[in-house]
C-alpha cells in the first residue's frame, strides 16, 4: 500500500491527472514484462509524477529533524495532512483525519513560534509560516 500512499493513488484521483491516465490505454499488469514499458508510457507517467508533485504544498521529506518540538507540535504529520489534503484535493476528509489523528496537543496552533524546528530543517522549510497554513485549513 505504501507505493500507493496508503491507497490514495488508486482512489479518488484529481481531475487533471485523470485527464492525463485517460490518454493511455493501460493494460493489465499480468500482461506486462520487467522493462516493457515504451517511452510514451515512461513520459505518462513522468507527467502524472510532476502534476502529483505541483501539488505538495511543503516539501518536508519526514526526517523529524525538527523534533521534538519544545512544546509538542507535530511537525511532520501536520504537513502530511497539509499535503494530502493538497495533492488529493480533499481538505474535507483530510480536516477530519488531521483533528482524528493529531491530537490536541499536538496539533499546529499549539506552535509558540520559537523557531527552533526551522534552525535544523535541512530542507529549509518555514516551517512557522506552514504551521499558520495548517492552523488556517484544518483549525480555522
Amino acid at each position: 500500500m505504501e507505493p500507493l500512499r496508503g491507497g490514495k493513488l488508486a482512489g479518488k484521483i484529481p481531475e487533471d491527472i485523470q485527464a492525463v491516465w485517460d490518454q493511455a490505454n493501460i493494460q493489465i499488469a499480468n500482461d506486462a514484462y520487467p522493462n516493457s514499458m515504451t517511452e510514451d508510457e515512461k513520459n505518462l507517467i513522468n507527467e502524472v509524477k510532476a502534476l502529483y508533485d505541483s501539488k505538495i504544498k511543503v516539501n518536508c521529506t519526514i526526517c523529524k529533524y525538527c523534533m521534538p518540538c519544545p512544546v509538542g507540535v507535530n511537525i511532520p504529520g501536520s504537513f502530511a495532512h497539509l499535503n494530502n489534503a493538497s495533492i488529493f484535493e480533499d481538505v474535507e476528509g483530510t480536516k477530519k483525519q488531521y483533528n482524528i489523528f493529531i491530537k490536541d496537543e499536538q496539533r499546529a496552533s499549539k506552535c509558540i513560534e520559537c523557531g527552533k524546528c526551522e534552525e535544523v530543517c535541512p530542507q529549509q522549510i518555514p516551517i512557522r509560516d506552514m504551521l499558520k497554513e495548517v492552523v488556517k485549513i484544518f483549525e480555522g
